[in-house]
């Protein structure tokens, strides 16, 4: 695994303003993970349990949940970067989020970010990432979002 990548001002993001600055290494998404997932959120469709009705589906077998890949976003950010100097950080959200492929179960995934833009707040800084995660077989994302990311 790469050094993660240290942010201690917010000079230091607005520097990195349309770049990719992280690549993270493969997360694994297996069944245990998305029988979790699911029975933690309530989410009881077909597509994520049922694997003999995924494949008469057409489908392959089961596959994850859309919005388990924007969860995994925070483990694969803290992954590849500090943030330092800063007395607080808080995930505000996304701005936007597209699924553009299905993640088969098993399967491995792994996420592109980039800094989109940075704006000033009445206390800190909104960093705006443009977030991308593939499927390691695929060259096209599987989906893409903007995550908000408050520093103060």
């Amino acid at each position: 695994m790469t050094p993660k990548r240290v942010f201690r001002t917010p000079a230091d993001f607005q520097g990195c303003v349309g770049q990719v600055i992280g690549k993270s290494e493969p997360l694994s998404i297996s069944r245990e993970a998305v029988e979790t997932f699911c029975a933690s959120v309530g989410n009881r469709e077909w597509i994520h349990w049922d694997a003999q009705r995924c494949i008469a589906a057409g489908l392959g077998g089961v596959i994850a949940p859309g919005f388990m890949m924007p969860a995994l976003f925070s483990k694969a950010f803290f992954d590849l970067f500090e943030i330092e100097g800063f007395a607080s950080i808080l995930f505000s959200g996304t701005e936007r989020m597209r699924l553009l492929a299905p993640v088969p179960v098993p399967g491995d995934i792994f996420f592109e970010i980039a800094i989109d833009r940075v704006e000033q707040r009445n206390t800190g800084i909104a960093v705006f990432y443009g977030v991308k995660w593939f499927l390691v077989s695929q060259s096209q994302p599987a989906g893409v979002g903007v995550f908000v990311i408050r520093y103060q």
